[in-house]
């Protein structure tokens, strides 16, 4: 629990500081092909914002992860696919609203081995089916490129470091291996009135779930890594 007691630390003193901002910030550092970003996403972040805490939260999601350069060329840690599909939800999030940008991503992650055939029937679930056309039009052209190198820019300006994928900030301090408590931190970081019931529920997740896998950044030794 030391662990979970000194990010709770880190993220009280940054609410502290930025008390006028009422929202809690939550930032989600991932690349789309990655299971442990898409399992987070689905079964943890997008659940948890639509809940009565998703009124406590603004969340940022930067689809990029692992990216690396070779020979002028960026390559990611899954392949081209992951490269395309990391555009195609930068330009969502760019394009549409962020509410409905959110559940668009969430549905394309859930099908992400089929996401070109779901595109219009995750956009109209997200209510943005008039927006399917310039989406794909920004993911195929400079738009799109010049996005996902604002995504890299977000990724590596990140202080510390991220370390593998998912990474998840509560007010720009990294949750590291505890991101799947990431109910007990929002509560916790939030200020500005009277908090939902649910934040005084327990759940399974409540707890520190060690060893949570994430994919390392290239140059280890292995593609991923049981986090301690």
């Amino acid at each position: 629990m030391w662990r979970v007691a000194s990010v709770l630390c880190a993220v009280l003193a940054w609410t502290a500081a930025a008390s006028k901002d009422y929202l809690v910030h939550v930032s989600l550092y991932y690349e789309s092909l990655c299971p442990f970003c898409r399992a987070f996403l689905n079964d943890t972040l997008f659940p948890l914002h639509q809940g009565p805490i998703g009124k406590l939260m603004h969340v940022d999601l930067v689809p990029y992860g692992n990216v690396y350069e070779v020979r002028g060329e960026w390559m990611c840690q899954h392949g081209p696919i992951e490269c395309q599909l990391n555009t195609l939800e930068a330009c969502a999030l760019e394009e549409a609203g962020p509410q409905e940008a959110f559940a668009f991503v969430t549905c394309i992650e859930r099908n992400a081995f089929e996401f070109e055939e779901k595109i219009q029937a995750c956009a109209t679930d997200a209510g943005m089916e008039s927006l399917v056309d310039s989406i794909q039009k920004c993911a195929d052209g400079k738009k799109g490129k010049k996005l996902f190198e604002e995504m890299g820019k977000k990724t590596q300006a990140l202080r510390p470091p991220h370390q593998y994928v998912p990474w998840v900030t509560v007010n720009d301090v990294p949750l590291e291996a505890d991101y799947s408590n990431l109910k007990t931190f929002v509560c916790a970081a939030y200020s500005a009135g009277p908090k939902p019931d649910a934040c005084f529920e327990t759940q399974k997740s409540d707890s520190v779930q060690k060893g949570s896998p994430g994919f390392l950044l290239r140059g280890s030794t292995m593609s991923k890594i049981d986090v301690q």
